[in-house]
């Protein structure tokens, strides 16, 4: 999993919070709000499906097409590609909204 939260982290440019955190220890020193946790958990989702893909397309490359369509289900790379560009999405609006939110509160922060 910590590869995973790793390349999440990467990919959640936004959060400042993400780089102050102890490996060693598998935490972040500051608390996460529920918001970053839910928009690390599907970055996390679209990092877990990537190699997946990866790994059926590489096999399709090298068997033809009768072969492939013999051993695999036929639908199985394009169902798991259509999931993984939904978390994907899904990731990018949410930080979309994330960035927004901390841009249009940094003029109310009190004094």
């Amino acid at each position: 999993m910590l590869p995973l939260l790793k390349s999440s982290i990467v990919n959640f440019r936004y959060c400042d919070k993400l780089g102050d955190r102890d490996d060693s220890l598998k935490q972040f020193n500051l608390d996460l709000s529920d918001e970053e946790q839910e928009i690390l958990s599907v970055l996390m989702c679209v990092e877990y499906l990537t190699p997946k893909l990866l790994t059926d397309d590489l096999l399709k490359q090298k068997l033809n097409s009768k072969d492939y369509s013999l051993y695999s289900q036929a639908n199985q790379i394009k169902e798991i590609r259509q999931v993984r560009d939904d978390f994907s999405s899904k990731a990018n609006s949410m930080m979309m909204l994330y960035t927004y939110k901390a841009t249009r509160m940094d003029g109310f922060k009190s004094c």
